[in-house]
């Protein structure tokens, strides 16, 4: 619940390379981070992420943002929007484009009890999920999951239910 606190401010520059020679595939790219931090648990951490660079054969361009609030000490809500621009690399026409977004929300009812919500959309699938889960450790090692998933598509207008399930798994640890 608190590995958040290991993201500390600051400024961060990478790049990668992967090739894989039996495909001829290859991916490189340059990402840039920016993270802004406020107050002590933190009450608010702020990620500003740029990158670009090639992703195995098109020419990508990422711009995301995402933010963490922690308005009690058992809640912490985040969010982030992100922007993917891409083209096949040599190609003459521009980029497509793609946002997506998603919210998220974590309460933490005891030590062992905590609700989790995601909420997250695409512009281009026009396909928005939602995810409600639940965990309850009711003895040491022994835990009991409960989970709603639903998607909607909004690609005919309608913004009808496509999928909807729902899902239960229980772990008992027995001791000898």
């Amino acid at each position: 619940f608190e590995t958040r606190n290991l993201v500390k401010p600051g400024f961060l520059f990478e790049r990668s390379y992967v090739f894989l020679p039996r495909s001829g595939a290859r991916y490189h790219n340059t990402q840039r981070t920016l993270t802004l931090q406020f107050g002590p648990y933190p009450r608010f951490l702020g990620l500003f992420t740029a990158r670009n660079g090639d992703n195995y054969g098109d020419a990508i361009r990422y711009f995301s943002a995402g933010f963490t609030v922690k308005p009690l000490d058992r809640m912490t809500v985040n969010g982030s929007v992100a922007r993917l621009d891409s083209k096949p690399i040599g190609s003459g026409g521009g980029y497509a484009d793609r946002v997506m977004a998603n919210v998220g929300f974590l309460f933490l009812f005891t030590p062992d009890l905590y609700w989790r919500s995601i909420f997250q959309g695409d512009s281009v699938d026009k396909v928005y999920l939602t995810n409600q889960f639940i965990r309850w450790e009711f003895r040491p090692g022994s835990a009991l999951w409960l989970s709603y998933r639903e998607t909607r598509d909004d690609r005919t207008g309608g913004f009808v239910a496509a999928d909807r399930s729902i899902s239960a798994k229980v772990a008992w640890l027995i001791r000898p």
